[in-house]
């Protein structure tokens, strides 16, 4: 798995010590830190008049994400993988909301960086983010070229950099810079056959 997860389960284990530490526990905080951001987000966007939402239906679609989907699953399994997505989920909302914020690009860089750490996939999401940017400093309904490409790089540095010790961890881990160790899976066998012949990044899935 991705490293940033353990990275943050590490310490506490450090002070609390192995039996006394819960991951369940922590995984509900992040769960219930990650509903508390998407609300956030969801008010900053009736803030700009983006969306046609009141502030009770900011609080009842917080709650449909937190409790009417997958999300609730994996915030209550207590594994590495649910709980890793966990992570990624709080992480890239972080991400969101301090670039609806107006915040700082290395903030938002640096959260999505962690996400990265968390599931590579995610890395996707960095166009988003600059797309936000560009939206929300509109001049008469003209794009700042120079601040956005501005903005893009200094947000995308930690995302590189992140990028590029989940790379190295792989190397330590498998002596293989790609390899992110999905190949070794012990999963079911129609999945493990599929990913073999086919790939990770295949059109077949």
């Amino acid at each position: 798995k991705p490293p940033f997860p353990i990275m943050l389960i590490m310490p506490l284990v450090a002070i609390w010590g192995v039996k006394a530490f819960n991951i369940n526990t922590f995984a509900l905080e992040l769960s219930a830190l990650a509903a508390v951001t998407v609300y956030l987000i969801l008010h900053r966007l009736i803030e700009l008049g983006w969306i046609k939402l009141n502030h009770s239906g900011a609080i009842w679609l917080t709650v449909l994400f937190e409790f009417g989907t997958v999300f609730w699953w994996l915030s209550i399994t207590g594994t590495v993988g649910p709980f890793s997505q966990v992570v990624t989920v709080l992480c890239y909302a972080l991400a969101f909301l301090v670039v609806l914020k107006k915040g700082s690009p290395w903030l938002s860089g640096f959260c999505l960086a962690c996400a990265v750490m968390s599931r590579p996939n995610v890395f996707v999401l960095w166009p988003a983010l600059v797309a936000i940017y560009i939206q929300l400093n509109l001049k008469e309904g003209k794009v700042d070229w120079r601040g956005a490409i501005k903005w893009g790089t200094f947000s995308a540095i930690p995302g590189f950099i992140g990028a590029g010790l989940l790379l190295y961890y792989n190397f330590l881990r498998y002596g293989n810079f790609s390899d992110f160790g999905y190949g070794t899976l012990n999963g079911a066998a129609h999945i493990v056959q599929n990913v073999t012949n086919f790939g990770l990044f295949s059109t077949f899935f």
